[in-house]
C-alpha cells in the first residue's frame, strides 16, 4: 500500500491504492481510509472513517482499491448555521487495513 495515490480536486477525491495478493490462495484484502483533522480541532474525533473499498484477488494478482471521499469526508458541523461544510485546511489520510494497521499516510489540502 505504498504507492497509494490521491487524485481530484477540493473536498472531491479518490484515493487508489495497489493491493497485491502474495498468497498462494483467492483472497480479499479490504482498504480502509481516515480522515485526521489539524491539531487542537476539538470538535472532532483524531481520526475518523471516510470510506473502504474490498478487494478479492487470485494468488499473485494485483488489484487497486478505490476510495471516493466526498465533501461531507471533510465536513464539520457548525451550530449557528445549522449544517456541514469542508473548510479549508490540511488533512492527513491513513491508508489502512484497520483501525489499529495503518499502512501509510497522504497529506492533503482542501
Amino acid at each position: 500500500m505504498a504507492r497509494s495515490k490521491v487524485t481530484g480536486a477540493g473536498a472531491q477525491r479518490t484515493v487508489s491504492v495497489p493491493v497485491t495478493n502474495t498468497g498462494h490462495r483467492p483472497g480479499s484484502e479490504g482498504v480502509q481510509i481516515y480522515v485526521v483533522t489539524s491539531p487542537g480541532d476539538v470538535s472532532r474525533p483524531p481520526k475518523e472513517p471516510a470510506g473502504f473499498s474490498k478487494l478479492t484477488l487470485d494468488p499473485s494478482e494485483t488489484g487497486t482499491a478505490e476510495v471516493t471521499l466526498s465533501e461531507r469526508s471533510f465536513a464539520r458541523g457548525h451550530s449557528e448555521a445549522h449544517q456541514w461544510a469542508a473548510g479549508s485546511d490540511r488533512y492527513r489520510l491513513l491508508v489502512a487495513v484497520s483501525a489499529a494497521d495503518v499502512r501509510s499516510t497522504i497529506v492533503i489540502e482542501v
